[in-house]
């Protein structure tokens, strides 16, 4: 359903413009691999994430400075209660309350990935997964809920290993007329986030154990992560 790939698809302006390849260029877009147009973007200058090249075995990534970086679409991905699973792979370098990857409206309903620097997510309250995601190294955190409908158990994976506890309620990447945000929260509270983003994958269906781990030993493979 979306992919973006700090590899490939960044742009310096919000309609498209020319590729970002130069260490400490802002992007204004990040465009979505995956064929569907869930492009990201930014039209303030001083709001943009910029590009760092060679920082993960060897590739490029996409870093947010956790003052007021931030990318996003006002487009729905999905309804409120459709099956979904997330890959997220990067590094958080500032503890708080501080959001990966955010969804819903205003008073942060639908927030997902928090962390303090334990992985959080949000719901129509906050809940929690008994796991660290920590702030020095890359990691590859997968959420997923695994039916349609407002009470799912959400799962969630980190590094590959099963993070303990299971939050329930309705794991939103977005829902309609809501905004979809990266490197910022949709609550006064959960502010921006610092840090290394590497690669967003979606899916509009919970995968199977088999196809979570196949994509998980893709994304190992290439960003030298071990599972």
């Amino acid at each position: 359903q979306l992919w973006l790939d700090a590899t490939t698809g960044l742009y310096d302006a919000t309609s498209g413009g020319s590729e970002v390849t130069t260490d400490g260029s802002s992007v204004a877009r990040w465009e979505d691999q995956s064929g569907n147009g869930y492009h990201v973007t930014q039209g303030g200058v001083n709001s943009r994430p910029i590009l760092k090249t060679t920082i993960q075995n060897g590739l490029n990534v996409l870093r947010f400075d956790g003052s007021n970086d931030q990318l996003f679409r006002s487009s729905p991905l999905y309804s409120g209660g459709d099956a979904r699973t997330a890959f997220f792979v990067g590094k958080v370098t500032n503890n708080g309350l501080r959001a990966i990857w955010a969804a819903g409206s205003p008073t942060g309903a639908g927030l997902c990935w928090d962390v303090t620097p334990e992985v959080r997510v949000r719901v129509s309250g906050r809940q929690d997964f008994d796991q660290a995601f920590g702030t020095t190294d890359f990691r590859i955190l997968t959420i997923g809920m695994p039916e349609n409908g407002l009470v799912g158990d959400i799962y969630g994976y980190l590094d590959g290993a099963e993070m303990n506890g299971t939050p329930t309620g309705v794991f939103s990447i977005n829902t309609t007329n809501s905004t979809f945000s990266i490197g910022r929260g949709n609550q006064g509270s959960i502010t921006f986030t610092s840090g290394d983003f590497c690669e967003f994958l979606s899916y509009d269906s919970s995968l199977s154990t088999s196809d979570r781990e196949t994509v998980e030993a893709y994304l190992a493979s290439k960003w030298g992560i071990t599972l």
